[in-house]
């Protein structure tokens, strides 16, 4: 344990080892069919299978039990946890409120599923864009460090005090409806076009895409949380895309990209 300021409440206390993604749904990573069963961490530079957690010490722990009390420990008991995914069949049971001929985004009405907890859900989700800009999270060699520029406070008050997001912030919940989403955690670089900058996260099942500055009506129109009827989609392609850029990565070791070399450790 050490002392310093926490990043959420901004009062130095002692910190508590706080995880980028929730240590209990890395056991969807583990792969009890191979002799070293521990999952997977892959960098530019380095693949290893070892049990090793993206964390460090960045909150305190009562702004860590807040975490866990208003999001993450539903998302851990809902996503995608290599046997089960109640989040999936909860919204896959349910009417969808767009046409369901394309299984590439098909919307429902996340607040009219008894079973879904939006707030909890689009807590969590905003609590990682939150943590990736805060802090600089190291994967092996890798760098997790996303800032989000003049949003980040704003996020940190809707995380710490409540108070809502505004208009200029959206945010979307995709689910895989994959009887097995590819199972990956990954962050992507944050992307601008337009006036608007895009982040997003993939991890159990699940797709948070986080849209800042100039976004449209339909942006707002279509948010998980600023619609009424607060739209949760299934969508095939947040999981190809999860899938494509982590094989992105394994993909250069056949010669597409000769200057990048592979470091396996067993």
């Amino acid at each position: 344990m050490r002392s310093g300021h926490c990043k959420l409440c901004l009062i130095r206390k002692p910190l508590q080892k706080s995880h980028y993604y929730p240590r209990a749904l890395y056991k969807a990573l583990r792969d009890m069919g191979e002799q070293n069963p521990n999952h997977t961490l892959l960098s530019d530079t380095t693949l290893v299978r070892k049990s090793q957690h993206i964390a460090d010490y960045v909150l305190c722990q009562d702004c860590e039990q807040l975490f866990n009390q208003r999001g993450e420990s539903w998302v851990a008991r809902n996503a995608y946890t290599g046997k089960s995914f109640r989040l999936q069949q909860s919204i896959l049971a349910a009417t969808p409120v767009s046409s369901a001929d394309d299984p590439r985004m098909i919307a429902y009405a996340g607040a009219e599923i008894p079973e879904v907890d939006m707030n909890r859900l689009v807590y969590f989700g905003i609590s990682l864009f939150w943590r990736a800009s805060v802090h600089k999270w190291w994967l092996l060699d890798a760098l997790i460090h996303s800032p989000l520029g003049p949003h980040e406070e704003m996020l940190r008050r809707y995380l710490l005090l409540g108070e809502p997001l505004d208009n200029r912030v959206t945010i979307n919940v995709f689910i895989s409806p994959h009887q097995r989403p590819w199972p990956s955690f990954s962050t992507l670089p944050l992307q601008t076009a337009e006036g608007v900058t895009i982040a997003r996260t993939f991890l159990a099942g699940i797709t948070f895409e986080l849209r800042m500055g100039n976004v449209t009506p339909a942006d707002l129109e279509w948010c998980s949380y600023h619609s009424a009827r607060r739209y949760i989609f299934s969508s095939t392609t947040m999981d190809d895309v999860n899938a494509y850029s982590t094989m992105q990565a394994y993909l250069k070791q056949s010669g597409l990209d000769r200057k990048w070399s592979l470091k396996l450790v067993t």
